[in-house]
């Protein structure tokens, strides 16, 4: 009886040990998610931070004719993604697909006007590209608005 006794307590200690192990590991690995959760906070920060600059720059070379409105959709492109992926609330996605709505609008009305007197800028690829970009833009403002009506 006296191995089977000694058996049972030795199998209770491991048991003890290894919960505690596991318990000490899922510790870790919460405070390890927590860190990697807070790099990720500063990352897409940062990467919002990068694409606003790169937008604002390809907005002045489109503007000084030295860019097409293709770079310049690409960068407006990437700053709403780069504020939608760091959105942590319905609204902030909302805010950040208005403001690339807006920034598509105003793009498409330049290049409407020198598409309809047909001046350099105004090509029919550069006002069709344009439109399209802008539609894009009002289809993921619809989409967003709608899921966060659920």
């Amino acid at each position: 009886m006296a191995p089977r006794r000694f058996l049972m307590v030795v199998a209770g200690l491991v048991s003890v040990v290894g919960a505690t192990l596991l318990y000490a590991d899922a510790e870790q690995a919460d405070s390890s998610k927590a860190a990697l959760e807070q790099q990720l906070k500063e990352v897409l920060k940062s990467r919002a931070e990068s694409a606003r600059a790169a937008q604002e720059a390809m907005q002045a070379a489109f503007e000084a004719e030295t860019v097409t409105f293709s770079d310049l959709a690409d960068a407006s492109k990437k700053l709403a993604e780069a504020e939608v992926a760091m959105a942590t609330k319905p609204e902030e996605e909302i805010g950040a697909l208005n403001g690339y709505l807006e920034r598509t609008k105003q793009a498409e009305h330049k290049i409407k006007l020198l598409y309809v007197v047909g001046t350099k800028g105004g090509e029919a690829k550069e006002y069709h590209t344009a439109k399209r970009e802008r539609e894009s833009a009002e289809i993921l403002l619809l989409q967003a608005r709608i899921k966060a009506m659920r």
